[in-house]
């Protein structure tokens, strides 16, 4: 079982303690303790017939805090641990993508403002940021032949080649046209 090194479990925001055979995340159940780690292992668990589980037991790390990112559908970006002691700013996140939108930024809030890479943020705690998204706009271009656009069609959101017999009209990538 690790207990020191690069092959001991990671999680950010916490310290890895050792290995127990309960999931109680109780540090006096260890039978593996971690490197640097100070606590009593219990006996071993001898290896039974049969397929055994064993859990990480975890401590908050009180120096660091977790920013946890909402993307909104778009891409999954992971969690990112911030020492409390330089946290007086946000460094710049990793942006996600979502087909169909342009990411704007994150904010604190759903809908939010976006924050900008000089906003000071006093929360050192664990806090969510939202994903900000807007729809790409694209034009579409009706192909007339000799038709018209339906009476309900407003004009004034396209454009009309006479000579091409065409109308563009600029949308968003979510709307129903």
């Amino acid at each position: 079982f690790p207990t020191s090194g690069r092959t001991i479990p990671k999680r950010n925001g916490y310290i890895f303690q050792g290995w127990s055979v309960t999931n109680d995340n109780n540090t006096a159940n260890m039978f593996k303790v971690a490197e640097g780690q100070s606590a009593a292992p219990v006996a071993a668990p001898r290896m039974p017939s049969h397929d055994m589980t064993v859990y990480a037991v975890w401590k908050q790390d009180t120096n660091k805090f977790l920013v946890h990112f909402d993307s909104d559908g778009g891409s999954r970006v992971n969690d990112q641990a911030h020492l409390r002691a330089s946290a007086t700013h946000y460094e710049k996140f990793a942006q996600p993508t979502k087909p169909g939108y342009d990411f704007k930024g994150w904010t604190l809030v759903r809908n939010g403002d976006v924050l900008t890479a000089n906003d000071l943020v006093s929360l050192a705690k664990d806090t969510t940021v939202y994903a900000k998204w807007q729809p790409k706009k694209y034009n579409v271009k009706f192909v007339m032949k000799g038709s018209a656009m339906p009476d309900t069609f407003d004009q004034s959101t396209g454009v009309y080649d006479a000579d091409a017999d065409t109308w563009t009209v600029k949308v968003d990538f979510d709307s129903v046209y």
